[in-house]
């Protein structure tokens, strides 16, 4: 009996390419030497620019709330200024929204499973109402929205009393007087609740239980917050991640007259860590954030849907990615080609859309009160590294094979040419002959 089978296997690539590689190996190079290439996430670069009219006369400064990578409004407190933007896959379509909310607040929320929850009382903190994209308010019927952990779902409130506290599903779990809850970690399902009530300051950090009933205290600390800070995000409620707060933002709201403040105030920020035994502590001198919190004038913007803090400045917009993994911001963009900044006192309000192709930047000026929208297509560059290696050998975390070409340029890259190999059929024909309880393979290549 004979046993016939035919595998063909495509190899494909066909290499060449030259590139700069950064030598992280810290050896020398010479021309030949084999080496192992891979890359690093450099920075968003722009692709296409999107300008839009400018709008005058309106109270629009406020920050660009993004419902899916392709759709942003921007919700205002006056009648014919509340704008929805649309990416038809050519340009964007603009289209005047009907009804308009408190936007001197400045402030929106995404939360998972719900979508965009805003409050237009006087304290923002305190989300309890649902805004779709084309600014139709619905109001929930409970107040505070945490999240939906397992079909339970889970509140806040605001009492100076023992009626305050954090609920499941209608039943007051903590208890607490004048609490606030600053930020929530959906994938742990986590959340941070700090107490104020009087000379009482604490912050805990809960654990939700499996089931979505109940929450164990994981961590509590006496707080090292001034007063009256709420939260801007943060990255995380786990040991090594970051918890961003700024000052109460009715000290620093839209004026009257159809412009902001926001573009003269010294809006004053402020970033903790979560640490080992206290759910937050101050950051180390070295640490990057300091050189932003000490930066006058700026916006931060966060969003749970991506892993990057936005900041705009007067004169600049940083982009930080965070790596869950490192437990480190890095900065991968500033400077994008941004528009004029009039009197050189608006500060840019900036949003990057849930999958970061998308970067969306306020330019205002507060002489004409005309503020302008630029909206970019950004895209992710890489940064090429190399180490030496004297064989070509396999590496599951090395992206290619090359060999370097002597050239060196003016920041100390090495000049390396890519090796792949060329497109390779093999065509495996195996015949096994069954003979007296004996196994014949002819065949080959």
């Amino acid at each position: 009996m004979s046993i016939g089978k035919t595998n063909v296997i495509s190899v494909s690539g066909g290499g060449g390419d030259k590139i700069y590689a950064e030598n992280i190996s810290g050896e020398n190079y010479q021309k030949g030497d084999k080496v192992l290439v891979n890359y690093k996430k450099g920075n968003f670069v722009k692709n296409t620019e999107y300008i839009v009219e400018p709008i005058s006369n309106a109270r629009t400064y406020c920050e660009p709330v993004w419902f899916d990578n392709d759709t942003f409004s921007i919700f205002s407190g006056f009648t014919g200024t509340s704008f929805k933007y649309v990416f038809n896959g050519d340009n964007w379509e603009r289209t005047y929204t009907a009804n308009v909310v408190n936007a001197s607040q400045n402030y929106f929320r995404y939360v998972p499973l719900i979508g965009v929850m805003y409050d237009d009382s006087s304290n923002y903190d305190y989300p309890n109402k649902i805004i779709d994209e084309d600014g139709n308010i619905t109001t929930t019927s409970y107040d505070g929205y945490i999240g939906n952990f397992d079909d339970n779902i889970w509140t806040w409130r605001i009492i100076d009393g023992i009626g305050g506290g954090v609920y499941c599903n209608g039943s007051n779990l903590t208890g607490a007087w004048g609490v606030y809850i600053n930020c929530v970690d959906y994938d742990l399902k986590r959340f941070m609740l700090r107490c104020v009530y009087g000379s009482y300051k604490k912050m805990f950090i809960y654990q939700i239980s499996d089931d979505g009933l109940s929450h164990t205290d994981i961590s509590a600390s006496s707080s090292i917050l001034p007063n009256n800070y709420k939260c801007v995000g943060c990255t995380g409620l786990d040991v090594g991640d970051y918890v961003i707060f700024r000052a109460n933002i009715l000290n620093n709201c839209a004026s009257s007259n159809g412009t902001s403040s926001l573009g003269k105030t010294n809006y004053t920020y402020s970033a903790y860590k979560i640490g080992e035994s206290q759910p937050i502590v101050e950051l180390g001198e070295t640490d990057l954030l300091k050189s932003y919190l000490d930066i006058k004038n700026t916006i931060w913007n966060m969003d749970t849907r991506h892993n990057c803090l936005i900041i705009g400045t007067t004169d600049n917009v940083y982009i930080l990615e965070w790596n869950k993994d490192e437990k480190a911001f890095k900065e991968v963009a500033n400077i994008v080609e941004l528009p004029e900044n009039v009197d050189g006192e608006f500060i840019y309000n900036a949003s990057l859309n849930p999958d970061k192709t998308k970067l969306v930047v306020y330019a205002g000026d507060i002489v004409t009160n005309k503020q302008s929208l630029f909206i970019y297509d950004v895209k992710t560059g890489y940064d090429w590294v190399i180490t030496k290696n004297n064989s070509i050998n396999y590496d599951e975390n090395i992206s290619f094979s090359g060999v370097t070409t002597g050239k060196v340029d003016d920041e100390g890259k090495v000049e390396t040419k890519i090796v792949l190999p060329d497109v390779i059929e093999m065509k495996i024909s195996t015949d096994v002959d069954l003979k007296d309880n004996e196994i014949i393979i002819e065949g080959g290549l």
